[in-house]
């Protein structure tokens, strides 16, 4: 016997075995605490399937959620001494009974017994690649659709297609068909560039209340910055030569060049060859700028860029002309990017992090379409809390 699980049921299972065990552990008001719990695991990626693959990802979801409870628990340890303990209890309880759910998910739903069986009409390598490398699906002969005698049950769970017709046959067997481009975007969380469409969207009032919030929070933020940017000063100047703040050329929406602002964490010269893409450990960036880069500090100089006007708190990072000139021909719809300003952070940024070739490049785009095509609210308080919690788990370049 099968017990075949789509990707949507399987986000549901890893629901249920959330609720179950929170509300096992929950005592008290505690319970109502469970909406926060559930909202942030999710806003940090804990429901995506694509983190559950992998055991580390899981757990780290899980415990970037109770890093972030424990503001809220902060406020309530304060204002009641007779639950500390109980607090306490609660949360290191819970970081552990979800670590061991997300374990538990790993090592059982992950077996031949819960595959997703698919058939795939493609010529595509491609294609075929994808799901050959995805766990979650097991890839069956296509002579199986074909049989003369009526297709067996719980054969099949799925036909995939990518960009071709469905057989009469099949739609006669009443065989559930997917569309590849939707399970690509589903898992990985990325826009298939080969399949772009339906990008633009009515979001006016969106970008009229995203641009309030922007002016209030880079308001704040700037005070805020203004308030350890002489620290950083000094020890900029104390660590190498050079100008404190570095000034480049990038690109924004409308395809408006715009002049970005960040602290400089490099040597002055490290240009004198020209601009090239940072590496990891890059010999160019100094002492004090390692850890700017950590901890993003150097970045907080956009939140001018977003005073102005260039730039949003959220949206597809920039890239400099100079490199656009070499991708843009390499990369399919590469100026859908301009529809939306750029961001400090973005959707690429908090799941891909930096690129250093043509090959990043792309696989960042197909995250900013993603943004572009699914701009929320909800969306950006995701890429706001996972990039608060990059921030403080400096995970910088």
């Amino acid at each position: 016997m099968r017990l075949s699980l789509s990707i949507p049921k399987r986000r549901l299972l890893l629901i249920t075995l959330d609720l179950l065990t929170l509300v096992l552990i929950s005592k008290g008001y505690l319970f109502l605490l469970l909406p926060i719990w559930l909202l942030l695991i999710d806003a940090v990626g804990g429901y995506e399937i694509r983190f559950s693959r992998d055991i580390k990802a899981g757990l780290t979801s899980v415990f970037g959620a109770g890093l972030f409870l424990c503001f809220f628990y902060l406020i309530i340890y304060m204002a009641s001494s007779s639950l500390q303990t109980l607090l306490i209890r609660h949360l290191l309880l819970g970081i552990l009974s979800l670590s061991l759910v997300r374990i538990f998910y790993r090592m059982v739903f992950y077996q031949a017994l819960f595959r997703f069986r698919i058939a795939i009409l493609s010529d595509e390598d491609e294609v075929k690649r994808f799901f050959s490398q995805s766990p979650e699906f097991e890839i069956c002969d296509n002579s199986l659709l074909h049989n003369g005698g009526g297709l067996p049950k719980n054969l099949i769970d799925a036909v995939v297609i990518r960009n071709g017709f469905v057989p009469h046959d099949i739609e006669h067997e009443g065989i559930p068909v997917l569309k590849f481009e939707c399970i690509y975007e589903e898992l990985t969380g990325r826009v298939y560039l080969d399949a772009v469409d339906g990008l633009a969207k009515d979001s006016g009032f969106y970008d009229w209340i995203k641009r309030v919030l922007d002016i209030i929070g880079a308001t704040v933020g700037l005070i805020i910055y203004g308030i350890i940017l002489p620290v950083l000063t000094f020890l900029i100047k104390l660590d190498s030569p050079g100008p404190i703040f570095y000034r480049q050329k990038r690109t924004g929406k409308d395809n408006r060049s715009y002049t970005i602002y960040k602290l400089r964490t490099m040597v002055s010269d490290a240009e004198k060859d020209g601009p090239v893409w940072a590496r990891e450990d890059d010999r160019r960036v100094t002492r004090i700028g390692r850890f700017l880069r950590k901890t993003r500090l150097d970045e907080f100089a956009q939140l001018f860029n977003i005073l102005k006007g260039e730039m949003s708190a959220i949206g597809p990072r920039p890239e400099r002309p100079e490199f656009e000139e070499r991708i843009r021909n390499l990369i399919p719809n590469y100026d859908l990017r301009y529809l939306v300003r750029p961001g400090m952070a973005g959707w690429a940024m908090v799941n891909y992090g930096y690129i250093a070739s043509v090959g990043d490049a792309r696989v960042r785009h197909e995250y900013d379409l993603y943004y572009i095509r699914h701009r929320s609210f909800y969306l950006d308080l995701k890429i706001f809390l996972r990039a608060i919690l990059q921030l403080l788990m400096m995970r910088g370049r």
